[in-house]
């Protein structure tokens, strides 16, 4: 069955704080709706589940009320954060990468970063971190995995130089002090992760 999308529908959309509709091959636009849309910054996305199908998913425990509630809660928090973002109600997220943030950890602005991901009760941390003409001591309170994304980055580590290229990952264990060097541009993505508790 074909879903027509015309005036009203564009101004509950806009009512709801929405920014992007999802459509499929089965949706009707009419051309006032279009205009209307594009005067609000409201983006069609197709997807690839008919309404019919995505209809099923209701009987999983997904129904409308809980995507428009999910839809509210995403805009409000992505209003206030440095990045965005896609929630599902399960817990799981999606940052949108190019859409980060970076904030400066140093004065000149040579180490900027951000948290992406918090999940406190498991006791990890993820961070997008870009580095400039950099050289800065660690010691690391945590395991840390690090994957560089870009760039070359130098360790020193008990007075031995360790180098890490672009597609390479580090893993630091917990309590290494370690001096990073960059010269140029990197950018790094980090996972830090607390020691389990044996009981």
């Amino acid at each position: 069955m074909k879903k027509l999308i015309s005036l009203k529908e564009i101004e509950s959309y806009h009512d709801e704080g929405a920014t992007v509709i999802f459509v499929d091959s089965q949706t009707i636009i009419t051309p006032a709706a279009k205009d209307l849309a594009e005067e609000y910054h409201i983006e069609f996305e197709e997807r690839a589940c008919s309404e019919a199908e995505w209809t099923l998913t209701e009987t999983n425990g997904f129904s409308k009320e809980a995507l428009v509630a999910l839809l509210k809660r995403f805009l409000a928090e992505t209003g206030n954060q440095p990045y965005e973002a896609s929630y599902h109600e399960s817990g799981l997220k999606i940052v949108k990468g190019n859409t980060v943030k970076l904030q400066p950890v140093a004065e000149n602005g040579a180490i900027r970063s951000q948290e992406i991901v918090a999940a406190k009760e498991q006791g990890l941390t993820t961070n997008l971190l870009s580095l400039e003409n950099t050289c800065y001591r660690e010691r690391s309170g945590q395991e840390s995995v690090n994957y560089i994304l870009s760039g070359t980055v130098e360790l020193m580590i008990s007075g031995e130089r360790l180098i890490a290229n672009q597609g390479d990952t580090l893993f630091i264990p917990k309590g290494t002090e370690t001096d990073w060097v960059v010269k140029g541009a990197a950018s790094v993505f980090s996972t830090k992760v607390k020691e389990a508790s044996h009981k």
